[in-house]
């Protein structure tokens, strides 16, 4: 297999299994979780599975919390976006007004 299909067969399997459910323990995870992550992917960037050039593990935690975010807020048959004003309870809580 070249090196861009071990890339991507890893990012669409072993990465995906691997951060399903992290937003939710991610902020809970001790610094040796967190470290055995990183350690993986850079076992995987050594044996050419993962590039060097795609996103960290926390780059990629983020943006999966982002999209949990946006999805939950968005969502018009949430309970949470019809009972809180998502944008002003941020704009209140970044701003202290």
């Amino acid at each position: 297999m070249s090196n861009n299909a071990l890339d991507v067969f890893n990012k669409a399997v072993v990465i995906a299994k691997v951060l399903y459910a992290i937003p939710t323990w991610w902020l809970f995870a001790a610094a040796s979780d967190r470290e055995k992550l990183y350690a993986f992917i850079r076992h995987g960037i050594h044996l050419t599975f993962y590039c060097h050039d795609n996103p960290t593990v926390v780059e990629l935690v983020e943006e999966l919390d982002e999209t949990l975010f946006t999805a939950v807020t968005q969502n018009s048959f949430s309970v949470l976006s019809q009972e809180i004003d998502w944008e002003e309870r941020l704009r209140n809580e970044l701003f202290c007004v």
